[in-house]
Parts: C-alpha cells; structure tokens; sequence
C-alpha cells in the first residue's frame, strides 16, 4: 500500500510550529505495512489544500492522510477542501452532530464548568462532506473524516497530536494496512569513530554490490565523538549478506565501530 500525508497550517510554514505529526504518522504507516511516497505541507488555503488532495486521488495513491484543520476556528479550512476536492456538498451530518455534543458534554463535565453552548462555530466541525464517515475523537471534539474515492482510501485527522494518534489508532481496521501492506525489512546501524565523509566510500560499495538496498545515513549531533547512523532496506534474505559485507567494510576504515 503506498500513501501519501499533508499536514496543513500556516503556523508550520512560518516555523511557528514543528510538524511532529507527519513523522509520527510516517513511522506508523511504515511499521504497518504502508510505504510513505509523499509528505507535503501547505497552508491553510483551500485551493491549495484541495489541489494537494486532489492530485494524490490522481495519482491512484492508495492511502492519503490529512492533519490539521478540522477545528471550529475561521483558519479551520480542511473540511471545505475536501468537499471541493471530493465535489461533494458539505452537510450537517447528525452522527458527526452527536460526537461533538457528547465531546462538549464530557469536557463540561470533566472540569466542572457550566454547559457548553454549541455555538455555530462548533457545529461546523459536523459538517462534512456528503457521503463520508465521520469517525469519533476520544481526545478532543474535532470528529475525524473518511472517505473513498477511486480506490484511494482519505482520512482527515485533527491536528492535535494526541487526537491525531488516537483517531487513527481506533480506525486502523478501515485503513486495511495490515491486510494490504507489506511490511519494509530493515536494519539501522550506529557507527563510531569516523564522520559521514569517511563513510560515504564504505556506503558506496554497498550500494554497487547490492543495487536494491536502499541507503541512508545522518550524523548525530552533540556526541563526544563522531557518530553516524545508518539504516538500510532490502528484501529480507539479503540483509544478513548486507549486514557482513558492512562490517568486513568498516574493518578496513581505522576508528570505525559499529553497533546496533
């Protein structure tokens, strides 16, 4: 299964906040069996937002995930792009209606405050695009979206990291990624003693003896001495030929340690 992720916020493009969700969201997918294509990052405009969903639809990718957006501020676009991408009107869903009451409710409850006026601002959050699924936010009252078109499976996530995580944790199931994917076989070294430089020649000769390896590598900052990791991908029978053709290689670079 290949997938694709958008996270949407002006506040990322300003630097004002880091995306951790599209690294989360990457290493999940990666360890469920779905392989990470594209990650893509726009503002809070929605015809950049459903020009982005639209292409991945396009491009008969399997699986795009949407971050951000789903809230009942005026910036809180996501839901509006979606429907124009999906051209699909947005309705006032009454199963959507009924999470966002009881996630007031609960909020009211939870910390004592008077009720919760559901206010216009709020409802909007229950209005999604004719035809998907909202699905329930255990964290917050953002519901989450799911929708099919053309074999590519969408799931609109809120923003909020913990609700983002708990959403797609409770609908894994609708994703089939367990069922479709194929799980990527691959091993991370850490080398230390000598720098990136002095392990490109060593990485290079993987590269010509194994040309389906995939390679990376990146320094770690603030080690005492130089450290690199590496982690490498390849069919299953071939990582452990990978693996010993690696170390007699670092034994010829004078420093070198590997561990794992």
């Amino acid at each position: 299964m290949l997938s694709e992720i958008l996270t949407i916020g002006d506040e990322i493009l300003r630097g004002e906040r880091t995306d951790t969700n599209a690294s989360w969201l990457g290493n999940f997918l990666t360890k469920n069996g779905s392989k990470v294509v594209r990650i893509t990052t726009v503002g809070d405009e929605v015809d950049q937002i459903s020009g982005e969903i639209e292409r991945a639809i396009q491009s008969k990718i399997d699986l795009a995930i949407i971050t951000g957006g789903l809230g009942p501020t005026q910036d809180d676009r996501t839901l509006e792009a979606l429907a124009r991408a999906l051209d699909r009107p947005l309705r006032l869903d009454k199963e959507a209606l009924e999470m966002v009451k009881k996630s007031y409710s609960e909020l009211s409850e939870n910390n004592k405050h008077e009720h919760v006026e559901l206010t216009p601002s709020r409802k909007k959050m229950a209005k999604i695009p004719e035809g998907s699924k909202p699905l329930h936010n255990p964290q917050g009252t953002a519901p989450g979206v799911y929708y099919e078109k053309r074999n590519t499976k969408i799931l609109a996530l809120p923003g909020i990291p913990k609700e983002m995580k708990s959403v797609i944790r409770k609908n894994i199931k609708i994703l089939e990624l367990e069922e479709n994917g194929h799980v990527e076989n691959f091993r991370t070294f850490e080398v230390t003693g000598i720098g990136e430089s002095s392990l490109s020649s060593a990485l290079g000769e993987i590269r010509k003896k194994f040309p389906t390896a995939k390679i990376s590598s990146y320094p770690l900052l603030g080690k005492e001495t130089p450290e690199v990791k590496v982690r490498i991908s390849d069919e299953k029978e071939k990582l452990k030929d990978i693996e010993i053709h690696f170390r007699n290689l670092l034994e010829e670079l004078n420093g070198a340690e590997l561990s794992e």
